[in-house]
């Protein structure tokens, strides 16, 4: 742990440093009153006035550089409202097979899933210009004017169920139906959504492994490897895995949004569908495994037929292939020596694995997407009078007064506190500005207000006689102020708003600079109301 220390150095900007504003300050009345005014020490009240000031700007100044969430959080509301997530911002609808094939994945129970274009549709269509009629295509004679239709825009698709989901197939077929159908193109169509039977494949080998090695280890090795052959998963990664392999925002949030995760480019490349497996592609699976010396004999069977084929077994087109761990008979060797293993421990030990390798749930939103961070709410727009800075001795601050005073001191401190009040004001309303950052910053709300204010409390009067009515006006209130700040309609608030939209924009490489449809003549005869509409198409 890096040991705590205080900085030494002066601060990064202006605002912060407090010795250099009043060395400021200082310099300015030195140049201003050099005849009048002599004495600059720390005792003399208009001294502790500008320290009073100056202490006031670096807390501004603190409470600017506050956190951007914490900024937007003002007021206990959530930080990254107005903000766009890139799961929100770039992703869009499928439009690719393996987009398709990413949004069949990403439903419960499915394993794997193949999309295919149809060539030859199930429903023939032919046309006759003659009577100008489309008809269907039943196999018998029609007119010699009839011309087929080759329909476009057709797929199959084909699913594999997952064995560690209880899923029955028609409510898998219907929930992928669903998917596909929500995220179709136009004039493209789903002719058949089949699941696959499963297909049990039995691996019939004889291993020989080293002299030292563990004989469960290396079987249960081989069974995973040749699992993933015959029946590959398309794996899903976490955000935290998919930006740990290399891969960039842009690239990783291109396509459907996907509820479990991201999806590996190349596991969805290496688990196509397979007409065939040959021995020498599990061979190759099994030398893989460390601890294997030798392949001895390898043949590939469907359970329940002990043949099987030693070179090439093909597959039902309307099966999945998947492991028969009870059917497959993997004999290990050291030399001469039978190796005896405990098939049923390796067995589950393979099943566990199974569960926790090729089982993918629903990720958290956190796990699935970059979520803005949250922040805390400082309450910014909070503000002390100047008068409550002072020491009790001016009689400006609340309590400050004995109720002795007489009327010659209570005018002397109301005289101070009125002299105060523009600066406080000046100070109120800035740490007013910046409370509004959230709304400056954001593109919702109808509201064009680029100024706010906060009418700065009086000093409550109880115990010491002060009256706040020599320091406001009758009738003065936050609306009346808000209309000095910022009258309403006025024509620089709608142009500075036009502004913090273009710093918006400017965030997703986009302007809107002129309104396409004014003339120059309408532009120059209501810009006001060229503005709006300006503003409005920025929204």
């Amino acid at each position: 742990m890096d040991p705590v220390t205080l900085p030494t150095d002066p601060p990064e900007h202006p605002i912060l440093d407090y010795a250099a504003l009043v060395s400021q300050g200082i310099a300015q009345l030195e140049r201003l009153t050099d005849s009048s005014w002599t004495d600059f020490n720390a005792h003399d009240p208009g001294i502790t006035l500008l320290e009073a000031g100056c202490y006031a700007l670096t807390d501004l100044g603190y409470r600017i550089f506050h956190p951007l969430p914490d900024l937007l959080a003002n007021g206990g509301a959530d930080a990254a409202a107005g903000l766009f997530t890139p799961a929100q911002a770039l992703t869009g609808r499928a439009v690719t097979f393996d987009d398709l094939r990413r949004v069949a994945l990403d439903v419960k129970g499915v394993k794997n899933a193949w999309i295919e274009r149809v060539e030859q549709p199930a429903l023939r269509l032919s046309y006759d210009d003659g009577p100008k009629a489309l008809s269907i295509d039943t196999g018998q004679p029609t007119s010699s004017t009839a011309v087929p239709i080759k329909l476009a825009g057709l797929y199959r698709v084909f699913i594999e169920k997952s064995d560690l989901e209880d899923v029955d197939s028609s409510s898998l077929r219907r929930a992928v139906a669903r998917r596909l159908h929500a995220n179709r193109n136009l004039c493209e169509d789903f002719e058949d959504i089949t699941v696959l039977d499963p297909l049990p494949i039995a691996v019939l080998a004889t291993v020989e492994i080293g002299e030292t090695e563990n004989g469960e280890d290396v079987l249960l090795g081989i069974l995973k490897r040749v699992g993933a052959y015959v029946s590959p998963t398309v794996g899903f990664l976490s955000l935290a895995q998919a930006l740990a392999s290399g891969a960039s925002v842009d690239t990783l949030f291109e396509g459907p949004a996907l509820t479990r995760g991201f999806i590996d480019t190349a596991s969805l490349t290496a688990a196509r569908r397979r007409q065939a497996l040959h021995s020498s592609d599990v061979i190759r699976e099994i030398m893989a495994v460390p601890g294997v010396r030798a392949v001895r004999s390898i043949r590939l069977a469907r359970a329940g037929d002990p043949a099987g084929d030693a070179w090439s077994l093909a597959l039902d087109a309307g099966g999945a292939p998947r492991l028969d761990l009870n059917a497959s008979q993997i004999s290990l060797f050291k030399g001469r020596l039978s190796v005896a293993v405990d098939k049923d421990r390796v067995a589950g030990a393979y099943r566990a694995w199974a569960r926790t390798a090729r089982l993918f749930k629903p990720l958290p939103p956190a796990g699935r997407d970059l979520l803005a961070p949250s922040g805390q709410d400082r309450d910014v727009a909070a503000y002390t009078p100047l008068q409550n800075e002072l020491p009790l001795a001016y009689g400006a601050g609340a309590g400050a007064l004995p109720e002795s005073a007489g009327d010659a001191r209570l005018a002397q401190a109301n005289q101070l506190r009125a002299y105060l009040a523009l600066l406080d004001q000046l100070l109120a309303n800035q740490f007013a500005q910046l409370s509004h950052v959230r709304n400056l910053l954001s593109a919702d709300g109808d509201t064009n207000a680029s100024y706010v204010s906060q009418l700065v409390g009086e000093v409550a009067a109880e115990g010491h006689g002060l009256d706040p009515a020599p320091i406001l006006a009758p009738r003065f209130d936050a609306s009346a102020l808000q209309e000095i700040v910022e009258p309403p309609g006025a024509a620089g608030a709608v142009r500075r708003r036009n502004r913090f939209l273009n710093h918006l924009l400017a965030r997703f490489a986009e302007a809107i600079t002129d309104d396409p449809l004014a003339t120059r003549a309408a532009a120059a005869a209501d810009a006001a109301r060229l503005d709006s509409r300006l503003l409005d198409a920025k929204r």
